[in-house]
C-alpha cells in the first residue's frame, strides 16, 4: 500500500461525549503506541463536562480536537472524523477503553500484508466489572454469516480504509444511536473482506456509565432492525414467529421447538442459495452449530 507523501498511514478516531472519568488513559495509550505514524482526531460531541480541557491538556501535533456545540450522536461524530481524515486506515477508539501498545503496528502490517481486507478487528480483554477475554471469529466468510445474528466485532478495535467509504457511499447511519458499528458491517457485508487478529489489542472497560449498560434494551430494539434488514436482504419476510426465533437465537438462547428453528434455518438456506449473500458453506455451518453447543460461548 503506498500512502501520500505527508499524508500518515492512518487515523485514529474517537468520538467523546462526557468521557472525562477515564478519557487520559484512553489518550495515553494511543499517544504512546509503538506505532507513530498516525493523526489522532478527537471529536467533541457537544460534552457538558471537563472533556475538552483534559484533552486540550496534550500538546502533542497528531492530536486534532474537533468540537460540536450540542452533542449530534456517535455516527455523525465519527463520520466527521473520517470526513477530515487523512490516513489511509481508520482506526477507531473509544474514550473509555485502552489499546494496547502493539495494537497499530499489529493491525498496520496486517491490513498491509493483506490487501483483500477492508475492515480488522481482534480479541479483546473485557476489564471493570468483569474479567474475561473475547474472542471472535477470524476467517471473512465465518465473520459475515454471524452478521446474520450479531456483530463479529469490537468496534474500538477496528481498523478499516478509509477508501470504503468513499467508493461504496457508505457511512454511520445516524438513525442508530447505539449498534452505529452493526449497520455499517451490514452495509459493508457484500463489499469487502472481513478479519479479527486473534491476538489481543485493546482493553475494553465494561462500566455502569457506558452505552452498552445504560441504553441496553433501545440497543437490542436497533440490532433486531439489522437484522431484520439482513433477512429482507435475502427476500424473506418472516413471520412474527420466525422472527422471534431469530432473535431469541442471536441472544445466545436456544428456543424449545426444534422443528420450527430447523424449518426457519431450512428458509434461511433456501434464500440465500438462491441469492448467494452469504457464503454457502460458513453459513450451513453456523446454522448447524445452534443445534450442537451455545453458540456464542
Amino acid at each position: 500500500m503506498i500512502h501520500l507523501k505527508n499524508n500518515p498511514a492512518v487515523t485514529v478516531a474517537m468520538p467523546v461525549y462526557n468521557g472525562s472519568m477515564y478519557i487520559r488513559e484512553s489518550i495515553e495509550s494511543i499517544l504512546n503506541q509503538t506505532f507513530s505514524d498516525f493523526e489522532f482526531l478527537i471529536v467533541d460531541d457537544g460534552s457538558s463536562d471537563n472533556s475538552v480541557e483534559i484533552i486540550n491538556t496534550y500538546k502533542d501535533s497528531r492530536i486534532n480536537l474537533l468540537c460540536h456545540t450540542t452533542n449530534l450522536g456517535t455516527s455523525t461524530a465519527l463520520n466527521k472524523a473520517i470526513a477530515n481524515a487523512s490516513g489511509t486506515y481508520i482506526a477507531i477508539m473509544h474514550c473509555d477503553d485502552i489499546s494496547l501498545p502493539h495494537r497499530l503496528e499489529q493491525q498496520v502490517l496486517f491490513m498491509e500484508e493483506n490487501s483483500h481486507i477492508g475492515v480488522c478487528g481482534s480479541s479483546v480483554h473485557i476489564f471493570g466489572q468483569r474479567d474475561q477475554v473475547w474472542c471472535y471469529e477470524t476467517d471473512s466468510d465465518d465473520i459475515k454469516c454471524k452478521l446474520l445474528f450479531r456483530s463479529a466485532f469490537v468496534h474500538p478495535v477496528v481498523m478499516m480504509r478509509k477508501n470504503l467509504f468513499s467508493e461504496y457511499n457508505v457511512s454511520y447511519n445516524p438513525l442508530y444511536h447505539y449498534t452505529e458499528d452493526y449497520d455499517l458491517w451490514r452495509q459493508l457485508l457484500s463489499k469487502t473482506h472481513f478479519a479479527n487478529i486473534p491476538d489481543i489489542l485493546l482493553k475494553y472497560r465494561i462500566h455502569s456509565h457506558q452505552v452498552t449498560m445504560k441504553y441496553n434494551f433501545e440497543q437490542q430494539i436497533e440490532a433486531g432492525r439489522i437484522r431484520l434488514a439482513q433477512i429482507h436482504e435475502l427476500g424473506i419476510t418472516p413471520t412474527e414467529e420466525e422472527f422471534q426465533i431469530h432473535q431469541t437465537l442471536s441472544n445466545g438462547i436456544l428456543p424449545d421447538n426444534q422443528e420450527l428453528i430447523q424449518l426457519w434455518f431450512q428458509k434461511l438456506e433456501n434464500a440465500n442459495n438462491h441469492l448467494g449473500y452469504y457464503p454457502k458453506q460458513a453459513l450451513t455451518k453456523l446454522l448447524s452449530e445452534f443445534t450442537t453447543k451455545h453458540l456464542w460461548e
